[in-house]
C-alpha cells in the first residue's frame, strides 16, 4: 500500500536493503568496526549514502574460530554492505561457518 501526501511522489522500494537514504539535513554517526586504533577522530564530509560510508571506511574484523580438536585459526570478515552483518553475509565469508551450516 502506497502512502502519498500532498505533493508526494512515488518512490519505489529497493528489495536489496531495507534502509532509506539519509536526508541532506541529517548527520550520520558511525561506530568503529575495525581493530585499527584511531589516531584521532576523523570528520568526513560528503558521504551521502550507506554505500559511500562502507566504501570509504572499509570496515573489517579478524575473528578467531576454534575447531573441534581445540585448535584455533583466524578469518578476516569484511563488511561492504548492511547484508554482510546478517547471518547469510557472515556465513558466505567464513569457511568455518560454512562447515557448520
Amino acid at each position: 500500500m502506497y502512502n502519498y501526501g500532498i505533493g508526494g511522489q512515488e518512490r519505489k522500494q529497493d528489495a536489496s536493503e531495507g534502509i532509506t537514504e539519509i536526508s541532506q539535513n541529517r548527520t550520520l554517526l558511525l561506530e568503529k568496526l575495525t581493530d585499527d586504533p584511531a589516531i584521532r577522530p576523523e570528520i568526513v564530509g560528503d558521504l551521502k549514502t550507506v554505500d559511500e560510508v562502507f566504501a570509504h571506511f572499509k570496515p573489517e574484523k579478524e575473528v578467531e574460530f576454534e575447531s573441534e580438536d581445540g585448535s584455533t585459526y583466524n578469518e578476516m570478515l569484511r563488511f561492504r554492505t548492511l547484508g554482510d552483518f546478517g547471518k547469510r553475509g557472515l556465513i558466505n565469508q567464513s569457511a568455518a561457518l560454512q562447515e557448520l551450516n
